[in-house]
């Protein structure tokens, strides 16, 4: 059976109708006995038919991000979808030296992207992030920078713009926030997109604009139109923040795995946040808890707005209208395939359909044979994908079987979302990070301490790899290719 088959057998579920039915006239609905990856299939389902913007809250981080896992792998990156996460800035309160670049990242490209019209907008996050407030929507238009090939563009203008918004000027380009000038050659790595933009220049007038992997300085893709974007947890950018909720369009669909664990993660978070603030002598540069920090007051008010799908609650709401799915996790086996095939032909006797997933064609062909080493393989259908947890349907008579929990092999999540980096590859972040004392091996494997270091810019050379010259006087010189 192929994957769409599959996705059209789950699609005709009673859940599914149901849900479909209560869509317009009820404003919240709440599902029972929703197991493993099943809410997955089934928010897949319904945002295929009803399309629009969908905001979805879990418990926690991990747990996002294996559901985000989940829909990536069924939408696969399908036209007309936008699927994105929505992280938080910071580690902890306040700790604004511990934000990360990647996650700053993400959330500017949620908030952009709520700024334009899609056709199908899915969000997936988690309650620390909700809690932090965001740049204020006129703000957040104001400080940008749009522009399109054929426009005319001055060289000091660029500077002079860019540095206004706080991006920092370098060499070359590796992280969220910098930009470089060679010659008619401008590099900048907006906070609104995962890869940096190269600006040519033809005189003053914009030739080409495209995005490079800044790992190797290779071309992706052309485009005619970029928006620059800085650093939106810059305080004076956003002294006034508000809710991110604000920025959600009213036709929002607002799923919710038990939003009572939010609601506490919320109280919690704001409570910490001011203790933390409490202990800051130095408080001139900071902004109050509230601020910052979204109440769970506030929280509580504003998502009644929205249309509120919740699954798994445990402190029942009495105006929802309530719908039983009746499905639970898969069972564990062990590793032990003679229980493994024993309940498959008791599932296959009640007339269950069955299916294993995996997300590597090599597993789904072991699986097979040993399927027909058993003279057992007309007992279920293979399907690649990658799930996180498999479940069984009871109310369809379906059975969903993930292959790394017949294994009992630990299941990663994998998030797409990140700035680029190769595993093999020193980069220009590491290379401007190395200090004196560091050691350095290169690939005969000689160690090197570094006792001084040299930073030598060669005048009129093309852009290209950057070296980096390990010389037998105990001393390491960087040499970075430089056009001016």
């Amino acid at each position: 059976m192929s994957l769409n088959q599959f996705k059209t057998r789950l699609a005709a579920s009673s859940a599914f109708s149901e849900i479909s039915r209560l869509w317009q006239d009820s404003s919240g609905i709440s599902l029972k006995n929703t197991s493993g990856s099943y809410i997955s299939f089934l928010s897949y389902c319904l945002i295929q038919e009803k399309n629009g913007n969908h905001l979805f809250i879990l418990p926690d981080k991990e747990e996002a991000l294996y559901f985000f896992n989940d829909l990536e792998n069924l939408f696969s990156s399908e036209r007309g979808t936008t699927l994105l996460f929505y992280p938080a800035s910071y580690r902890r309160p306040y700790q604004i030296m511990d934000s990360d670049s990647t996650s700053v990242l993400q959330r500017t490209e949620v908030l952009d992207a709520l700024g334009k019209e899609r056709k199908k907008l899915i969000v997936v996050t988690y309650p620390e992030a909700i809690v932090e407030k965001v740049i204020e929507k006129k703000n957040f238009e104001k400080n940008n920078l749009t522009i399109s090939v054929g426009e005319e563009l001055e060289l000091d203008l660029i500077d002079e713009i860019l540095i206004d918004l706080d991006f920092e000027k370098v060499d070359y380009v590796y992280e969220p926030g910098q930009f470089a000038i060679r010659g008619g050659i401008i590099d900048v790595f907006s906070f609104n997109y995962q890869m940096p933009y190269r600006v040519e220049l033809f005189g003053d007038e914009i030739e080409s604009i495209r995005e490079f992997d800044p790992v190797n300085q290779l071309s992706v893709t052309t485009i005619n139109r970029i928006k620059i974007v800085p650093n939106i947890n810059n305080i004076s950018f956003s002294k006034d923040r508000v809710s991110f909720l604000e920025y959600l369009p009213k036709n929002t669909t607002l799923w919710a795995k038990d939003l009572e664990i939010s609601q506490k993660k919320m109280e919690q978070g704001f409570e910490i946040a001011s203790k933390v603030y409490n202990k800051i002598k130095e408080k001139k540069s900071l902004l109050l808890p509230i601020e910052m920090y979204l109440s769970p007051l506030e929280f509580l008010t504003k998502i009644k707005e929205y249309k509120v799908l919740e699954w798994n609650r445990t402190v029942h709401e009495k105006e929802a209208v309530f719908i039983d799915c009746n499905s639970v996790e898969q069972p564990k086996f062990n590793k032990n395939f003679d229980i493994l095939v024993k309940s498959l032909e008791e599932w296959k006797n009640e007339e269950y359909s069955i299916f294993i997933c995996s997300d590597q064609d090599s597993q789904i062909s072991r699986l097979r044979s040993i399927f027909m080493e058993l003279d057992k393989e007309s007992l279920c259908s293979f399907i690649t994908i990658g799930l996180h947890q498999g479940f069984i349907d009871h109310n369809e008579k379906i059975v969903v079987f993930t292959d790394h929990q017949i294994f009992e092999r630990y299941h990663r999540f994998n998030s797409r979302k990140s700035v680029s980096k190769s595993k093999e590859t020193f980069t220009l972040k590491e290379i401007y990070d190395l200090q004196k004392g560091d050691f350095v091996v290169t690939y005969r494997s000689w160690s090197w301490r570094i006792f001084w270091i040299r930073k030598n810019r060669c005048a009129r050379k093309a852009a290209g790899s950057n070296k980096i010259n390990l010389q037998r006087g105990r001393y390491f010189i960087c040499k970075y290719p430089f056009s001016s």
